[in-house]
């Protein structure tokens, strides 16, 4: 698995003796190879042999010992990184220099490994690193334990948390929210009752909300507690995604629209009828959904949203449309639905990897 590690964004540091003829460079820019430029800003020339080893090389994996070896000899290159992203194997990259990054440094924060290290997972969600991070996704193999899964949600500056996790969590309990924790992203192997748990400990606080499942929707049963949650703690979302990879038994979510004046992006799947396309409220922008196998597609709703784009009564601007299978007979439906979108101005999509679907912004 290719290993990625980068660094971006030099903060500002004022230094008596920066050099006055460096020429001014964006104040932030995605690509390593724009860091020496902050570099030659910030820092004196006595410093500049370290720090030309601040380079996009330091991302292949060959080169991770000679990242390791500058980490751990250069301490004043440490506060410089702000984008952090490990996608390796962890016993072919040293990486006991993230233990030395220190806080008010990272800014977001991955960690993507190909094999779980408990050591490694308890000693990282200790580093001081993070606790500046904003922005932290993990993944399947970071986390096994509610411990980790519980350290995922403390860093003090959290803004906004991905985590894809097959462990049961179902007993898990928040025991502290970060109050500037505004956009939380859950995916698990199937539905869990942490999902209403966890609305009702956040919701209240939360601009985006992402809640899927690989595997199973809820039961009949566990409905009723996610649909309390959601009526009394989200009324400010902007954005609601709820996905599954089976449909469940009956559609639930037709009404959650009324009570999110704000919302501006909506996912689901097999969730919903005809009557959710009456519901959206104006603020919507872009909508997701799903050809359900078990209920036929409500053409004639998203025909009147469209109708409404098209008079300006909505800011609907984008629907896509996910179909896990598709017949010649289904597919003029959908070519009549995207030409009614050019014609109101709306883009028009759809999709048939349901798998790309799921983990498309995790």
């Amino acid at each position: 698995m290719p290993a990625s590690i980068e660094t971006s964004t030099i903060a500002p540091l004022l230094h008596a003796d920066r050099t006055p003829d460096v020429p001014d460079c964006p104040p932030k820019t995605p690509w390593n190879i724009d860091i020496l430029y902050h570099v030659l800003r910030e820092v004196s020339l006595r410093d500049l042999p370290a720090a030309a080893l601040v380079c996009r090389e330091w991302t292949d994996l060959n080169n991770a010992p000679l990242l390791a070896r500058t980490m751990l000899k250069v301490p004043h290159l440490r506060s410089l990184v702000r984008v952090l992203s490990v996608k390796t194997g962890l016993q072919s990259v040293p990486l006991s220099w993230l233990q030395l990054l220190p806080e008010d440094s990272v800014r977001e924060f991955e960690i993507e490994p190909d094999t779980y290290d408990g050591d490694f997972a308890e000693s990282t969600l200790r580093a001081p690193f993070l606790r500046s991070v904003r922005h932290f996704k993990c993944t399947v193999q970071f986390l096994r334990t509610h411990e980790q899964l519980r350290a995922c949600f403390a860093p003090p500056r959290l803004e906004s948390l991905s985590i894809v996790t097959a462990e049961d969590v179902d007993d898990f309990q928040l025991t502290s929210i970060t109050p500037s924790l505004t956009c939380l992203r859950l995916l698990l192997w199937d539905y869990s009752p942490v999902f209403p748990r966890l609305v009702n400990a956040l919701g209240p606080q939360l601009q985006r909300l992402e809640l899927s499942s690989i595997s199973d929707a809820p039961f009949d049963d566990e409905i009723p507690e996610l649909i309390t949650a959601l009526k009394k703690s989200v009324c400010q979302l902007r954005g609601l995604t709820i996905r599954y990879r089976s449909a469940p038994d009956s559609p639930y979510l037709d009404t959650i629209p009324l009570l999110l004046p704000a919302l501006e992006d909506h996912i689901g799947v097999g969730t919903f009828t005809s009557a959710i396309f009456e519901n959206i409220p104006a603020s919507l922008c872009t909508l997701t959904c799903d050809r359900c196998w078990n209920f036929p597609y409500p053409f004639d709703g998203i025909e009147a949203l469209l109708m409404r784009a098209g008079r300006g009564e909505c800011n609907l601007c984008a629907v896509t449309i996910f179909l896990e299978t598709i017949s010649p007979a289904d597919l003029s439906s959908y070519t009549q639905i995207g030409d009614l979108c050019r014609d109101t101005g709306v883009q028009f999509s759809f999709q048939q990897d349901w798998n790309a679907y799921l983990y498309e912004d995790f």
